[in-house]
């Protein structure tokens, strides 16, 4: 829901490479985990492995989203037993074809292909850490998505930590799994 809601997000809603695709194999994966929380199989597990890796081919940063999964899926015993075939899978079909675009163009050495699969993230124009630098940034992309209005956006952060706290809460004691996925 906070993705919805992201000034980011519909920043670049409009260039399908950035997130739109990638947002549709999220979702997905999220309907998967709750389908393989009520019946963990192997096949399951592979599928969400596929959807996976789909949202990371359509944008690189959904890797990160393959730790909250593992942790959901190590979670439970009876779900520990999938993320072998998860693994495999998510390796598989995001590695397989990285692998032959990076050979077919050339790259060689690890190094040389190192550099290729990461070029965006070392450009020094994506991401980067938090520091009182870019806190200026930070706050006006945060008032473009809640309101310019300040008593309006402390209403917001206000309601969203307690929405967090309660949230957390209620799922660290039913369901400890999606407390991990959550984070």
């Amino acid at each position: 829901m906070l993705i919805g809601v992201s000034y980011a997000f519909w920043l670049y809603a409009t260039e399908v490479e950035v997130y739109t695709f990638a947002a549709v194999f999220v979702i997905a994966s999220m309907g998967l985990l709750i389908w393989l929380e009520n019946a963990p199989t192997p096949r399951r597990a592979i599928l969400l492995g596929l959807s996976c890796a789909g949202a990371v081919m359509f944008h690189q940063t959904n890797v990160m989203f393959a730790l909250p999964v593992s942790v959901f899926l190590l979670s439970d015993a009876q779900r520990r037993k999938l993320i072998v075939p998860y693994w495999i899978t998510f390796g598989l079909a995001v590695g397989l074809p990285y692998l032959l675009v990076g050979w077919t163009s050339g790259f060689r050495n690890p190094n040389d292909f190192y550099n290729w699969a990461t070029e965006y993230a070392q450009t020094g124009t994506w991401g980067g850490n938090l520091s009182l630098d870019t806190l200026p940034a930070l706050r006006d992309g945060l008032r473009n998505t809640i309101s310019s209005d300040a008593i309006l956006a402390w209403m917001f952060y206000a309601l969203a930590i307690l929405g967090a706290v309660m949230g957390a809460r209620s799922l660290w004691r039913e369901r400890r799994g999606w407390f991990f996925l959550a984070l």
